[in-house]
């Protein structure tokens, strides 16, 4: 029992302090649960694929005539301001992240 409660408190004062092998195991984990997402671009907004075009176009400050325009650039068809972003991604077969970037102009 006291053996495993030394290598408890080894591991943890390692994970804290931040030392040798621990940063390196650290590091790694950062580099892998940044290459998860772009943050740089992925939006902010939870649950953002269930906001209608209109919605998101005010969250993100896009006028509508400036937003329909982008969408019809690039070919992403719509029937309404009214369907939500996962509704317009799925009809056009692409991910909500993309009509996003579309609608932020990227």
């Amino acid at each position: 029992m006291l053996i495993s409660f030394l290598i408890t408190i080894f591991l943890i004062s390692g994970a804290i302090i931040n030392f040798y092998p621990f940063k390196t195991v650290m590091s790694f984990q950062e580099k892998v649960k940044n290459s998860w997402t772009d943050n740089k671009i992925a939006p902010k907004i939870p649950h953002g694929e269930l906001l209608s075009l209109k919605k998101l176009m005010k969250r993100i400050n896009v006028e509508k005539k400036e937003g329909i325009k982008r969408l019809k650039k690039a070919g992403i068809k719509f029937k309404s301001l009214n369907e939500t972003i996962k509704e317009v991604a799925e009809k056009n077969h692409k991910k909500p992240v993309e009509i996003f970037k579309i609608l932020k102009g990227k």
